[in-house]
C-alpha cells in the first residue's frame, strides 16, 4: 500500500500534471474575464475526462458508468478539440484502428472495417452475456473516422502517424462502400 501524500505536496503534483498535460495545446485569452473562466474550466473538465491509454491520450465520457472507449464520442471531441490539441486525435484514431474490426460477428455488430462503436470489460462482457466487450453497432463511427485521419493530417502535417493508420482508414473505407 502507497503512504498517503501530504496535501499541499499533493496538490502541486496536480498543477504540474495538469500544466504538463496542456503543454502543446493552444491557450485561448480574452478580453472578458468571465469567459476567460469559463474556458478554463471547460478545458479542465474535460483533462478530467482524458485516460492515458497504450495509444495515447483518449477522452471517456465519464465514471462511473461510461469510464471506456466509445468510438463516435471519442471522435466528436477530437474533432472538436483539434485545433486546439491534435494530440487528442491521434490518440484517438491510433486506439480505434488497434480494435477495428477484423471479421463478422453477428452478436458484436462486427464487419471488416467496421470502428468501435463500445468497449466494455468485466464479467458479463467476458461471458458475452452483453455484446459490448467489443461492440460495433456504430453506422457513424467509421466515416467519422476516415474524416479524422484526413483532418488530422491537414492540421498536423504528421505523415508518419497516417502511413501507420492507413491500412485502417482503406479497411473503413471499404466497409463504407
Amino acid at each position: 500500500m502507497q503512504k498517503p501524500v501530504p496535501f499541499f505536496r499533493g496538490l502541486l503534483a496536480h498543477r504540474r500534471e495538469m500544466r504538463n498535460s496542456s503543454a502543446g495545446a493552444a491557450s485561448i485569452e480574452t478580453s472578458n474575464n468571465i469567459f476567460n473562466e469559463v474556458l478554463c474550466q471547460a478545458m479542465a473538465d474535460l483533462n478530467m475526462l482524458m485516460t492515458e491509454t497504450p495509444q495515447g491520450r483518449y477522452p471517456y465520457a465519464g465514471i462511473p458508468w461510461y469510464s471506456t472507449t466509445f468510438g463516435r464520442d471519442g471522435l466528436i471531441t477530437a474533432l472538436q478539440m483539434l485545433w486546439v490539441d491534435p494530440r487528442i486525435a491521434k490518440g484517438v484514431l491510433k486506439r480505434l484502428a488497434l480494435f477495428q474490426a477484423k471479421a463478422v460477428d453477428p452478436l458484436a455488430d462486427a464487419a471488416p472495417g467496421k470502428i468501435l462503436h463500445e468497449m466494455r470489460g468485466g464479467e458479463m462482457a467476458a461471458l458475452r452475456e452483453v455484446p459490448f466487450a467489443q461492440y460495433y453497432g456504430s453506422v457513424d463511427s467509421t466515416p467519422l473516422f476516415v474524416l479524422l485521419a484526413g483532418l488530422y493530417l491537414e492540421r498536423t502535417g504528421d505523415v508518419e502517424t497516417l502511413r501507420e493508420l492507413w491500412p485502417a482508414v482503406e479497411a473503413g473505407l471499404q466497409w463504407i462502400d
